[in-house]
């Protein structure tokens, strides 16, 4: 491959100077770090949990029940049962015992550990140093926007699978764009095809940054190469993924149409006017820029940012490399995916901010490299600062992500009597309040749940049914029996600690009898004339 730096691979041993051993413990160490700082929320709190994760959990059980085919419907989950999500994961879960498969705190962490490797080994191969290769690959693991207090790494989540996959199918389009070299062409198509078949939110990430990457290089390979990905995802699917393609169109437009004024993760996006009044009236200022998607992306990506600043500083070690040049235009259309996405009108394809997750690996490649070339110190200075305001963010992370899942000894406890309880009795259906720990519920008896078992809030579940039973997703309205006789369920089943600033009396409970009590949840069971 003749424009990797114009290096090619006697060179590149010739430059490391027959320092194997250390290339080799710096390659190590980098991923040692990118492992620990994920894992070690979850090795301090080993029994936290988010409900996303019970629901992979139990839909990778039901697959390895089903003989490893995927199941047509989710017997536990009583709204719209089709099963129609992204199979992979579940697919590869399911192969796992059930003892590796609850150890769900190493996929996140394994995940960024290989992607940390492939930064640190496109690093290595332009540079020619292994000093520099580590410095990539420590400015991945200490990414503050692959650290938030969410699903992403501290619970098992597709989201850093569908990641590491679009950044090696965007890696190899990038060679392939120079190169035309089929092999390079058909890496980049299968990985490409892992994304689809891996996520909801990968396949929509990597068609916009493939998109953006055609129009900003006026090249045809990237669209071609996601289209012959999405030929592949459905040859390997066997046909499977044109029904979680449909499905996810569904929803979408469904999110379009009804959700998004009603889902937390967009309503509560501040834009520009918001900021400016909170700066006029100095309320609040710190939580409006925060839920700001272009100000978040800047605040967690530091080093795109720094990017810009070495770019203005000197742009000729950008053009001295044509791959380094173009893996600059990749990192700068996932931000233009961003700023695109956080717009009003746009709102309805997800956080923005996540699309620069997918170009993730461009930047922290670039970064040190073009530092090292211009060699300012004031540069270094930067950097260093970047660094350091990066673990700060990471610590702050950690603190948020135990007050959103941790779980004391004490909650551990109230929670192992609620499902003693639940496990004692006969099969039941319950609602759930909030929605979201029907999962848990789901996988831990063997009880029905109100829940829907693919694509939430889509197929039989219309606009006018999200009126009636919700005020506020996910918390149902006040009128809990009504709620009950609707869905057929007998038992209601509350979460106090998931509940939020919502108190238990809030919600009106005539026609229900107490039959469990502790300090974290109260179960109450429909009477027979109620």
């Amino acid at each position: 491959m003749r424009l990797l730096a114009g290096l090619k691979a006697h060179q590149l041993a010739k430059r490391m100077n027959g320092n194997l051993g250390i290339t080799i413990g710096l390659l190590i160490l980098s991923v040692a770090i990118a492992f620990f700082v994920r894992v070690g929320f979850r090795l301090r709190y080993p029994k936290s949990s988010g409900s996303d994760m019970w629901y992979h959990l139990y839909a990778s059980e039901e697959i390895r029940k089903n003989r490893f085919r995927i199941p047509r419907r989710l017997s536990k989950f009583s709204l719209d049962t089709s099963f129609d999500m992204p199979p992979l994961v579940y697919i590869i879960l399911a192969l796992l015992p059930k003892r590796l498969r609850e150890r769900d705190y190493v996929f996140g962490p394994l995940a960024d550990s290989i992607q940390s490797i492939a930064v640190f080994l496109v690093s290595l191969w332009i540079s020619g140093s292994s000093y520099i290769a580590f410095l990539s690959a420590f400015c991945f693991a200490l990414t503050p926007a692959l650290l938030k207090a969410d699903a992403r790494v501290f619970f098992l989540s597709p989201r850093p699978w569908a990641e590491l996959f679009a950044s090696i199918s965007l890696l190899f389009a990038v060679l392939f764009y120079h190169e035309h070299t089929l092999a390079l062409g058909f890496l980049s198509v299968l990985f490409g095809s892992f994304v689809l078949l891996t996520s909801r939110f990968g396949p929509q990430a990597i068609f916009f940054l493939s998109l953006g990457l055609t129009v900003a290089l006026l090249a045809w390979e990237f669209l071609l190469l996601l289209c012959f990905a999405f030929l592949l995802a459905v040859l390997l699917s066997k046909g499977y993924y044109l029904r979680v393609l449909r499905r996810h169109i569904g929803h979408t437009n469904f999110f379009r149409t009804t959700l998004v004024e009603r889902y937390s993760g967009t309503t509560q996006v501040t834009g520009w006017k918001d900021i400016k009044l909170a700066l006029v009236e100095r309320k609040n200022v710190i939580n409006i820029f925060a839920r700001n998607p272009i100000i978040s992306c800047l605040a967690f990506t530091p080093l795109l940012p720094l990017l810009w600043v070495v770019a203005v500083v000197d742009f000729s070690p950008l053009l001295s490399s044509p791959i380094l040049l173009t893996f600059f235009v990749w990192a700068n259309v996932a931000f233009a995916v961003v700023a695109l996405i956080s717009t009003r009108q746009l709102r309805f394809l997800g956080e923005a901010e996540r699309y620069q997750n997918y170009a993730m690996l461009p930047i922290c490649v670039i970064a040190p490299i073009i530092l090292e070339s211009i060699g300012a110190a004031v540069l270094w200075f930067l950097f260093s600062f970047v660094l350091l305001y990066s673990v700060l963010l990471i610590r702050k992370s950690y603190s948020l992500a135990f007050r959103c899942f941790g779980a004391t000894r004490k909650e551990e406890r109230l929670s192992d009597e609620l499902f003693s309880f639940l496990n004692q009795i006969p099969s039941e259906k319950i609602l759930c309040i909030p929605f979201n720990v029907s999962t848990e519920v789901s996988y831990k008896t063997h009880h029905t749940t109100v829940y829907w078992g693919g694509y939430p809030l889509t197929g039989n579940f219309t606009s006018e049914d999200l009126e009636e039973v919700f005020d506020e997703l996910p918390y149902p309205k006040k009128d809990i029996a009504r709620l009950c006789r609707k869905f057929s369920a007998t038992l209601a089943l509350f979460s106090k600690r998931s509940m939020g600033e919502i108190p238990l009396s809030y919600y009106v409970l005539d026609g229900l009898e107490k039959v469990f009590e502790n300090e974290g949840f109260d179960a109450y069971r429909m009477r027979k004339n109620g």
